[in-house]
């Protein structure tokens, strides 16, 4: 979970949710996310042009919206929910998996769309009691990602196209998985000076700020302004990967395979690399590392694609989202 558990005030007239109960809510809210998110790969079949479960025009042109919003903020959100322990708390969640659901009835488009709307205002909600709480830095920069997914759905309800809807949707997974890398990162041994993470945290903050900010100019001008878009996404990736936990993981197995040798198993030889340097790098560990970091390098190469439309300003980036 990515964002600090709130302890309540003593006295508080909201009292927290007792552990059972927080349970029931959660596993329960987990069925319409899980609902969701099949929806959202039968929407992708479709797309594709592949037999699917289930079809129709709803999900070959709500599938971003299902997936982003539906799925993965109801997620979020449920997380928030569980940190701040209180029975509201879990509206969002609930009004954004719920919604999702509910854009692919036959029901008119708006019911959901107003229901998603009603789910990312909340998550806002949600957002805004925890930096109360505890003037997180990360948890502003989730609130960046929050405003985003706000924004998406808001120019969806009003009649804007998915795709060019882009930006603000990439911009909510972007912050809000920055930020959550963040704070795990604190739970692996240290790979910055007590200085550096202070840097390394107001840098994210910055360049988050202004891609936030950015995302209105892509709907207006979007072949002038998403190579800018472009840019602030490979800025945001390099100072995020410089300063992510996972480093440390990759540097125990770079020591353990130099320190290898023929008579040598490489897990022998990791294992000793491990004890030498007093941490305890599992194999999940320097897997996990490995994945962060190739996600870095993909987010790299969307970048340099929206990048490249300032030489080329109908390529193939520009057309998918214009």
């Amino acid at each position: 979970m990515s964002q600090p558990v709130a302890v309540p005030e003593q006295g508080s007239a909201d009292p927290p949710l007792k552990p059972a109960s927080q349970t029931r809510r959660v596993i329960v809210l987990l069925v319409p996310c899980g609902v969701a998110m099949l929806m959202g790969l039968d929407a992708a079949l479709v797309l594709l042009g592949v037999p699917a479960p289930l079809s129709g025009e709803r999900f070959s042109s709500a599938h971003g919206i299902i997936m982003t919003i539906g799925f993965l903020e109801a997620l979020v959100s449920l997380e928030s929910a569980v940190s701040l322990r209180r029975l509201w708390a879990y509206c969002a969640p609930a009004a954004l998996a719920v919604g999702a659901l509910l854009v692919l009835t036959p029901l008119p488009l708006l019911v959901g769309q107003l229901l998603m709307l009603a789910g990312c205002a909340l998550l806002i909600v949600n957002y805004s009691v925890l930096w109360t709480r505890k003037h997180e830095l990360m948890v502003a920069v989730q609130v960046g990602g929050a405003l985003a997914a706000l924004g998406a759905v808001l120019l969806w309800t009003g009649g804007v196209s998915i795709p060019d809807l882009f930006a603000w949707l990439v911009t909510f997974l972007v912050l809000t998985i920055a930020a959550e890398r963040v704070v795990i990162s604190r739970f692996s041994p240290s790979v910055l000076t007590p200085a550096g993470a202070r840097r390394y945290q107001r840098g994210i903050v910055v360049i988050s700020a202004l891609i936030v900010l950015a995302c209105p100019l892509t709907t207006i001008w979007s072949g002038r302004v998403l190579p800018v878009f472009g840019l602030a996404l490979i800025a945001l990736t390099v100072v995020a990967a410089w300063g992510d936990g996972a480093r440390s993981d990759l540097r125990v197995r770079a020591r353990a395979t130099v320190a290898g040798s023929d008579t040598k198993s490489l897990s022998d030889t990791a294992s000793d690399a491990d004890t030498a340097s007093g941490s305890a790098i599992t194999p999940s560990q320097r897997f996990t590392g490995v994945m962060v970091f190739i996600s870095y390098l993909w987010l790299i190469v969307t970048g340099l694609l929206l990048v490249h439309c300032i030489t080329m300003p109908c390529c193939t980036p520009c057309s998918l989202v214009s």
